[in-house]
């Protein structure tokens, strides 16, 4: 049975538990000690959760609909991390770079704001299914990602879902490949690089089907930078 658009984050998708594995990696420890994280269409907020146990000292766990929300804030709490966790609504698609203060139910204060500004990464487990959500993250990314600095980094998980297309006659992963398309048109504001999931020990019980993806995305100028300084030790 498919699963409706407005009910895809009260579940926990293959993706996700992927990303997850990659969070309680021995890799990124360092990257997550004491880290603000920015969780992107968290859904039901595992992502965030696992960044929280994982060493983040503060997670944006957002999302834009307000069920999956409330379920995010339920799940925080009921894993010992409501603390850490601040669940917020963010429609990526109707923000440019920082989201607006707002009141209300999972509004930004200007203390949010203010940490969000400190965040060094980003995560998005699942989000690739629909090409128009698809291009409004990316978009988003190639203005957070510079605006954050060097050492910002995002993690994007994915499954590639494979249908028989009428175009072309063939089997092929559309969601999979407008993502790609998308990544490649930004090639000079985002560099983006798969992680190999051989080399995530596997945590949680899932099938690791050989459709997932895990990339990892920094800025353009943040990679060069990267670049020139191993040559620079080499």
């Amino acid at each position: 049975l498919a699963t409706p658009l407005s009910d895809v984050g009260l579940q926990v998708w293959r993706g996700a538990l992927l990303l997850c594995d990659h969070l309680f990696a021995r890799e990124s420890a360092q990257l997550l000690d004491g880290a603000v994280v920015l969780d992107l269409g968290a859904g039901c907020g595992l992502t965030s959760a696992a960044a929280c146990l994982a060493g983040a000292r503060a997670v944006f766990c957002t999302d834009a609909h307000t069920a999956s929300l409330r379920n995010s804030a339920n799940n925080a709490d009921a894993n010992g991390v409501g603390g850490l966790v601040r669940v917020r609504r963010l429609d990526w698609s109707a923000v440019d770079v920082w989201p607006s203060p707002s009141e209300g139910e999972f509004g930004w204060s200007s203390s949010d704001l203010q940490a969000l500004r400190g965040a060094t990464v980003l995560l998005a487990a699942d989000c690739v299914y629909d090409d128009g959500m698809t291009s409004a993250l990316v978009a988003l990314m190639s203005r957070v990602l510079p605006a954050l600095g060097p050492s910002a980094v995002a993690f994007v998980s994915l499954e590639r879902r494979v249908n028989f297309c009428l175009e072309g006659m063939c089997a092929r992963a559309p969601a999979a490949e407008h993502f790609h398309r998308e990544l490649e048109a930004q090639r000079g504001l985002l560099v983006g690089s798969l992680v190999a999931p051989d080399g995530v020990p596997q945590r949680f019980e899932y099938e690791r089907a050989p459709t997932l993806e895990l990339w990892r995305v920094r800025a353009a100028c943040a990679s060069a930078e990267q670049g020139a300084s191993e040559r620079r030790e080499v």
